[in-house]
């Protein structure tokens, strides 16, 4: 009779720290599996990515950010070219009036030199405390959040969402207990983003910055038990 043979053992990838692993058995800098060790064709890495880092938008980096909030909105049909609002979008946050953040990939995934600074900014979003922000702020304690806008190619991996979260955290961090938002009512997905979050329709303080434009509404208390994380 033939010898049985012995089985041979699964192969055992490397695990890091946590025991999550990635495509390469490596984790990256927040506990999430690392980006693949093969370079990556620029206009792949919204795809690829593992990860993105949100921190404070720098001075330098605000032209950028107005050109990812028009290309954004203009994306989704919300703004037309000769639309006077893009002025708007672009200047928001430049007076450093109020808090901008930013949504990065890391240098490595977007195919280029990894360093302190590298990455490709992908999102942002911004707080306007109050006196600062519109006519829907009317106290001391409120504040709105405006421009949430992620690169078109960059949608579908949670960025916006990543993006609000990290700004709940900051207000909370600045005392700040009444946060409103205005968004017009065919940003449908948008919508849903905020209701996932805690936001709640506030119809009572819808307003019109326009004869033929509405915005709607939503708020949050941030000392009325609403999760941030």
């Amino acid at each position: 009779p033939r010898p049985k043979r012995r089985p041979v053992p699964p192969r055992r990838r490397r695990a890091g720290p946590t025991g999550r692993l990635g495509p390469t058995g490596r984790l990256g800098p927040t506990g999430l599996p690392g980006p693949p060790t093969r370079r990556i064709s620029p206009d792949r890495v919204v795809w690829l990515a593992w990860f993105v880092l949100i921190r404070d938008a720098a001075p330098d980096e605000m032209a950028e950010v107005g050109d990812i909030r028009v290309a954004a909105y203009m994306a989704d049909g919300f703004l037309s070219a000769d639309s006077g609002y893009a002025a708007t979008l672009r200047g928001l946050g430049a007076d450093g009036l109020g808090v901008v953040l930013v949504a990065v990939l890391p240098g490595e995934a977007a195919g280029q030199v990894t360093g302190a600074e590298g990455g490709r900014v992908v999102g942002t979003i911004m707080l306007q405390p109050w006196p600062h922000a519109g006519q829907v702020v009317g106290s001391p304690g409120g504040a709105e959040i405006r421009a949430l806008a992620v690169d078109p190619r960059a949608r579908g991996r949670g960025v916006g969402a990543e993006l609000l979260r990290h700004l709940l955290g900051r207000a909370a961090g600045l005392g700040i207990r009444d946060l409103v938002l205005c968004t017009l009512p065919e940003m449908r997905a948008a919508h849903r983003l905020y209701e996932r979050a805690g936001f709640a329709r506030r119809p009572e303080r819808d307003w019109s910055p326009a004869p033929d434009e509405k915005l709607l509404v939503y708020g949050m208390r941030l000392d009325g038990g609403s999760a941030l994380s």
